[in-house]
């Protein structure tokens, strides 16, 4: 499996329940996005002046198959936010570029490429997380964690764009806050982990904060977001109607296959499945189902 918790620990014996407090990770990388006004064109360049703004994260450790040693390769992030995204850009730098890894692909299936990673647990519970993945031509890839579980299944709506030069790639990804959900309280604490995969001799993790082999729990590796304040709370409402249709057929002779084939009348049924969120804390699903 190629999904990015599974790169570092090759056996995983459940899950363990840590405070923040717990964590040395959450106590010493901590990290504070910085408020903008305005929305950033998202161009993959980082050239929106406003990136200027945010310090630098150095994604500066090999976690894997190296143990917290130096990253073979340079790599940097920034985090921005207004009322309606946060903003993560990557600069991604590369000394030998013809071994780049960067296939146009559908989404979810960059996953052999190289790529960039944000994993956001907004709870803090270390149980979930938000996983946003791009590879350098500006393919998407999200996935949502549960525990020590990934579900590719799970689309969000969110934004990327990528450009790559002679020596670098790098990476702006938009995501909105109403395809998130998150606390309903004025100052956000959210633990992340963000980093690089870089595969060229070895499926190369890099990542901004170090990890414990011997603690099972993945998302206890990461550090903290702060600074993410009086973002407001958003409704949604998904309407997904659906129709489904079968038809079966069979030989009139079982033990005569020159018999002819006959089929059965077409059966069918649709439903409608509704899901409303109130809050970012707050997810309510229906289904409806007509049989046929």
């Amino acid at each position: 499996m190629k999904r990015i918790g599974l790169f570092v620990i090759l056996v995983l014996f459940g899950t363990v329940f840590l405070s923040a407090q717990d964590s040395p990770n959450q106590q010493s990388y901590r990290v504070k996005a910085v408020r903008i006004n305005g929305n950033i064109e998202l161009t993959g360049r980082l050239t929106d002046p406003r990136w200027e703004l945010a310090p630098e994260i150095p994604i500066s450790l090999e976690i894997d198959p190296g143990e917290n040693i130096p990253a073979p390769q340079r790599t940097t992030a920034k985090i921005l936010y207004n009322s309606e995204f946060l903003y993560v850009g990557y600069k991604c730098y590369d000394t030998d570029m013809k071994q780049l890894r960067a296939n146009v692909t559908d989404r979810d299936k960059m996953f052999d490429d190289d790529f960039t990673f944000l994993m956001i647990d907004t709870f803090g519970d270390r149980q979930r997380a938000y996983e946003f993945v791009v590879n350098p031509v500006g393919v998407q890839g999200d996935m949502l964690r549960s525990g020590n579980n990934e579900d590719e299944s799970w689309d969000a709506i969110w934004h990327s764009a990528a450009t790559v030069t002679d020596s670098m790639w790098s990476v702006e990804i938009a995501v909105p806050f109403k395809s998130i959900r998150f606390p309903t309280k004025q100052s956000q604490d959210w633990v992340m982990i963000i980093g690089r995969i870089y595969p060229r001799a070895s499926r190369y993790l890099l990542s901004w904060t170090p990890f414990d082999r011997n603690d099972p729990c993945f998302i206890c590796k990461g550090g903290v977001l702060t600074g993410i304040e009086n973002i407001e709370s958003t409704s949604a409402f998904e309407a997904l109607p659906y129709v489904v249709g079968l038809q079966s057929g069979a030989l009139n002779n079982e033990d005569n296959p020159a018999s002819g084939f006959s089929n059965g009348d077409l059966r069918g049924r649709f439903g409608l499945g509704l899901k409303y969120s109130p809050n970012p804390g707050l997810v309510v699903d229906a289904v409806r189902i007509q049989p046929g």
